[in-house]
């Protein structure tokens, strides 16, 4: 797993790039899940923006070989130094909007399209039911 954490909510910036443990995957299964094993990426997640989907701790895996942004799906993303996870959408004029799905919370916002890196789509995610301290 990537040592750096997905914003759902609140900053989050890359912490580095080094690998802080591995998770064990079937490879019949992985190989249906991502387009390359080599393009899985494993994070944490840190906010509530995504909330209920994806919460606080959940550990999310992003296909870096899916950058085409297909409308509703969720994506890790790059703006200015902050990386997060988020619904996209494409809207006219090389515009994207970026949502939450905490919209309570959040309210959904658009981005020009140059300003917005797609770093994967998000797979997979996993979430620890038994708080362990």
């Amino acid at each position: 797993m990537a040592k750096a954490q997905l914003s759902a909510g609140n900053d989050a910036f890359v912490l580095s790039e080094d690998m802080q443990g591995y998770y064990a995957f079937r490879k019949d299964w992985l190989s249906r899940a991502v387009s390359s094993s080599r393009n899985a990426v494993l994070v944490h997640v840190t906010g509530n923006s995504m909330a209920t989907t994806i919460i606080e701790n959940d550990v999310v895996m992003l296909d870096t070989g899916r950058r085409h942004i297909y409308d509703g799906k969720i994506y890790a993303l790059r703006m200015d130094s902050t990386v997060m996870v988020k619904r996209l959408a494409l809207r006219p004029a090389d515009r994207t909007l970026i949502m939450s799905d905490n919209k309570d919370e959040y309210e959904p916002y658009e981005a020009d399209r140059k300003d917005i890196h797609v770093l994967g789509q998000i797979v997979w995610f996993a979430r620890t039911l038994v708080k362990t301290d």
